[in-house]
Formats: C-alpha cells, structure tokens, sequence
C-alpha cells in the first residue's frame, strides 16, 4: 500500500472521527452522545498519560508478524498521541472538556427517567 493512500485514509478517519464528536455536541441520539463521551474520555487520557500502547495494534502486529512502527493501528494511534505536541493543545484539551461537559448533561437529561 502507497504511504500516501495510506495517509489519506487516515485523514478520512479523522475527519469521521471528529465528525461523529461535533455532531455529538448537537444531536439527542444517545448512541452518538456515548460515542463522543467515549472517545473524548479516551482521548483525554492518552494525553494526559502519554501512553502509547494499544492492545488492538499489538494483536495487528503479532497476526501480520510485523515491527511495532509498522502496524497500521498503532501508527493511527501515533497521530493521536503526538497531537498533545502541538502549539495549540491547551484547545484541544478545553474542546474536549466542553464536549464532555455538553455531552454528560445531555446524557443524564436524557436517562434520568430511567435511573
């Protein structure tokens, strides 16, 4: 596979991804409301730990009997950990705690009558 399709798939999930989170801000379908808690939480706290195993990227690795740099997952998760490098990462943690905020109060509105 070409790096550079390779490259362009990954900004397509991306763009899905950050997609699904923005939309999760003004939707009232409480599996989108999950997802974007889900994956804010998650997000958060790679960064705040810098932890950059993932056991999905392991088990790639030992199936397709390669080195850990060239698992398409783990170089996937790369992007994610290397974005708290960034200049601007103190907005991306305050747009991430907005989200959950938002988001957990939508979430609790919507489930107190079940609770």
């Amino acid at each position: 596979m070409n790096i550079i399709n390779l490259l362009y798939i990954y900004n397509i999930i991306v763009i899905v991804i950050f997609s699904i989170l923005i939309y999760s801000i003004f939707t009232t379908n409480i599996t989108f409301i999950r997802i974007g808690l889900y994956f804010s939480i998650f997000v958060m706290l790679k960064w705040l730990v810098n932890h950059r195993l993932c056991t999905f990227g392991y088990y790639e690795c030992k199936l397709r009997k390669v080195k850990k740099n060239e698992g398409y997952i783990n170089m996937f998760c790369d992007y994610f950990g290397d974005m708290i490098y960034s200049e601007y990462n103190y907005i991306f943690y305050i747009i991430l705690i907005l989200v959950n905020i938002i988001n957990v109060i939508k979430f609790i509105n919507l489930t107190h009558k079940y609770i």
